[in-house]
């Protein structure tokens, strides 16, 4: 090579040094104020969660790009005064984006779905508002979002400094109105929201405390850590979302979507294993299927969704659902949904229902004969009742110590299907836990949470002499996750014992540690 062709090369190198790497430098330098541009570790400013909030969608593409959805609402903090946020933003659950926040030229070199990938979607999210006079503040945003990201200074100074040119000679598709009205997915469904099924775009990305009390949700005076712990999964959008997908438009368009859903899955499923499966399987199926997933949602929302729901329950159950069934809580329309869909205990007869003052679901002596008392049909005899010594007001004494040290309760559910427990310390709640029988597993499983740690058990239910749990234990202090053992052994009717075990870090026998009784008071 020509000594000509060498400088030229040299030359060519430098330039694009100076372009790629000096001038973003520069121009951020300049322009950018400090609390965007130097993280402060100590700073609540920025994303507070280090998972990834994507789901990549497959064979779905844009221009050329692969597009991902928002499978959990991604959370943006401001701090303000004395360390404590003044508002946050949320992008909803659903919203998609084909990284359009990342330059052209720049994906010819970089991958979209890199570290850089959740705040390009925080800055198209903001762009998809399109706020009057926030191009600027978006922008801020996506580079500040980048750093907490752990995106190289070098990487996010350019990317920046990219949009902020593009911003500034009109591109971007700041405000325009299809990247919001065509910027949402359905994962349950599988496929776009329609526009008119879009929610409602918001004056702001951003709400403040108040946004929060307005919803019912009461931060009190905790600090930004604590009050970020509490947003996790706070999804504004959602709240505004209810009434389009209530529409009659877009509840066809759902309702189709199942169906199509059904037919491309669980049709040829069933098709193949025609004759193997038994009804009631297949009917758990379909409907696990069929409810757990937006429907969900649809539930907790019974009086919106009303209109959706019906004709679904209708056409599952054969028969028309009771006005009565609509004023019942969340709750217990799901207790008894489970019991007609699943558990096929009432072969699609639905029960005589009674909206008294709490809500609640009563069985007069004139139910149809094809319907069980619903507190027999729900979670009662074995292997329901195995935990039933454990039952009332305890005192638990350590072994080796002739006093308590705190007070236990343990109460059934009115429908026999949870035993929760809460442990009391000089009058105030110091743990609580719930536990209950999966017949899908069958397992016994028990959840615990106290201000010290939190554990999953599960247990066999075919013990004889009292129930051992074990699962893994997280310890909030040291971070530990360690196996952990729960045993309880009935003494009699006014005992029972209770031993704890765990096996520590970098060891492999069981440790003890606690062990007692307790006495019935």
């Amino acid at each position: 090579m020509s000594w000509k062709w060498t400088k030229r090369i040299a030359i060519g190198f430098a330039a694009s040094f100076v372009i790629f790497t000096l001038i973003p430098l520069i121009y951020v330098e300049l322009t950018v104020p400090a609390r965007f541009r130097t993280p402060d570790p100590d700073s609540l400013l920025g994303r507070n969660s280090r998972l990834s909030n994507l789901a990549i969608i497959h064979d779905y593409k844009k221009e050329g790009r692969r597009v991902a959805v928002v499978d959990r609402p991604i959370l943006f903090l401001d701090t303000g005064i004395e360390q404590d946020f003044e508002r946050f933003l949320v992008v909803a659950k659903g919203y998609k984006t084909d990284f359009a926040s990342l330059p052209s030229a720049a994906r010819l070199f970089f991958s979209p779905f890199a570290d850089y990938a959740e705040a390009a979607i925080i800055h198209d999210w903001l762009y998809a508002i399109g706020r009057p006079g926030a191009k600027r503040e978006a922008d801020l945003i996506f580079l500040r979002a980048m750093l907490d990201d752990g995106v190289s200074p070098v990487v996010a100074r350019y990317f920046y400094t990219a949009v902020r040119f593009n911003t500034l000679f009109g591109g971007g598709g700041f405000g325009r109105e299809s990247e919001w009205t065509n910027g949402f997915y359905s994962t349950y469904l599988e496929t776009d929201f329609p526009a008119e099924c879009a929610p409602i775009k918001p004056n702001s990305g951003w709400y403040s405390r108040q946004s929060l009390e307005d919803v019912g949700i009461d931060m009190g005076s905790g600090t930004a850590a604590l009050s970020a712990v509490y947003l996790q999964g706070f999804d504004p959008v959602a709240y505004f979302w209810e009434e389009r997908l209530a529409s009659e438009e877009c509840q066809e368009f759902i309702l189709t979507g199942i169906n199509a859903r059904m037919e491309r899955y669980l049709t040829p499923y069933f098709a193949k294993y025609e004759g193997e499966l038994p009804t009631d399987r297949i009917r758990e199926f379909a409907t696990f299927f069929a409810m757990y997933g937006e429907l969900t949602v649809a539930i907790e929302r019974r009086m919106t969704y009303r209109r959706f729901l019906e004709p679904y329950l209708e056409t599952q159950l054969g028969r028309p659902v009771p006005e009565t069934f609509w004023c019942l809580d969340s709750s217990s329309q799901a207790a008894l949904l489970t019991n007609m869909l699943v558990q096929n205990a009432t072969d699609g007869v639905w029960p005589v229902i009674t909206c008294g003052t709490t809500a609640s679901i009563a069985v007069s002596a004139e139910a149809p004969s094809g319907w069980p008392d619903l507190a027999a049909a729900r979670c009662r005899g074995e292997p329901y009742d195995a935990l039933d010594f454990s039952l009332g007001r305890w005192a638990f004494q350590p072994d080796g110590s002739e006093a308590a040290i705190g007070i236990a309760v343990f109460e059934r559910s009115s429908d026999g299907c949870r035993i929760t427990k809460q442990n009391l310390i000089d009058g105030e709640v110091s743990g609580e836990g719930v536990t209950f029988y999966n017949p899908v597993a069958g397992v016994w499983m028990h959840d615990w949470v106290s201000g010290l740690e939190t554990y999953r058990l599960e247990a066999d239910p075919t013990d004889e002499d009292g129930i051992e749990f074990t699962g893994m234990m997280t310890h909030f202090e040291s971070g530990d996750v360690v196996r952990f053992r729960l045993v309880q052994t009935p003494v009699d009717e006014d005992h029972f014992r209770q031993t704890l075990d765990v096996i520590p870090p970098d060891a492999d026998d069981w440790m003890q540690l606690s062990s007692g009784q307790f006495v019935r008071l």
